[in-house]
């Protein structure tokens, strides 16, 4: 049960620190639309930025699904252990 637990813990971390990422890759995005020509830095710096955040994007989605599946299955196997539990006799 504690393995199960500090399981859920370390996908919880990631999950924190995916998202702790996402942020401070996300303080430079600047949300104005440039216009000029392909070669321009500030053009060339949003489209990157826009390729690395869609990544984190992704993994993040995907840890997500993942903790909140092993969240239901840690809950299911505690409801299910209580419940075998309380029909031992004693």
């Amino acid at each position: 049960m504690i393995t199960l637990v500090e399981s859920w813990f370390a996908i919880l971390m990631v999950l924190i620190v995916v998202a702790l990422y996402r942020k401070w890759l996300a303080r430079t995005e600047d949300d104005t639309v440039h216009l000029s020509d392909l070669e321009d830095k500030v053009l060339q710096h949003q489209q990157t930025l826009a390729k690395q955040l869609a990544r984190v994007d992704l993994t993040g989605k995907v840890i997500t699904i993942a903790f909140v599946l092993y969240t239901v299955t840690v809950i299911g196997r505690i409801i299910y252990l209580g419940w075998m539990d309380s029909l031992q006799v004693k």
